[in-house]
């Protein structure tokens, strides 16, 4: 069995790299699409850089540090620091090169985009906050979601 050393010790090609993250990204886009198109209402509106905490610390929300936030309709979709650590974290297995790195590296990809943060209503503390994952699970449940 070869030591974790011997994975990562030496220098990692550019091509294992861009496999790696391209295995997360894939599994981030397929999920957060379906998740979105599950669980939100609306068109795009805007993609915007949103450093801090503040509107979802406001609205209810964990304090994690928010790096940006997509409209869709009258909602937000809050991209946290944890979802980015879940995507690196994906891009670490991917590095790996075991046979199942790959599967799994995608399956971060998945949560990465199950955790973006989903912010309905006004930012100013009448909002609800919920993970995207979870609004699309109770969208499908209770028979709402675009089908």
């Amino acid at each position: 069995m070869a030591s974790a050393r011997s994975h990562f010790g030496g220098r990692v090609s550019g091509t294992a790299f861009g496999v790696a993250v391209l295995a997360v990204t894939a599994g981030a886009l397929a999920a957060g699409g379906l998740f979105v198109w599950l669980g939100t209402h609306g068109p795009v509106v805007a993609l915007e850089p949103a450093l801090g905490s503040i509107a979802l610390a406001v609205a209810g929300a964990d304090r994690l540090f928010v790096i940006g936030y997509l409209g869709v309709g009258m909602e937000r979709l809050y991209l946290t620091v944890g979802s980015v650590v879940l995507g690196l974290a994906g891009v670490a297995v991917g590095l790996t090169g075991r046979w199942w790195s790959l599967p799994v590296a995608v399956a971060f990809g998945v949560a990465a985009a199950g955790t973006v943060t989903l912010l309905s209503g006004c930012t100013c503390g009448s909002g609800s906050t919920t993970l995207l994952a979870e609004r699309a699970m109770q969208r499908v449940l209770d028979g709402t979601a675009v089908l």
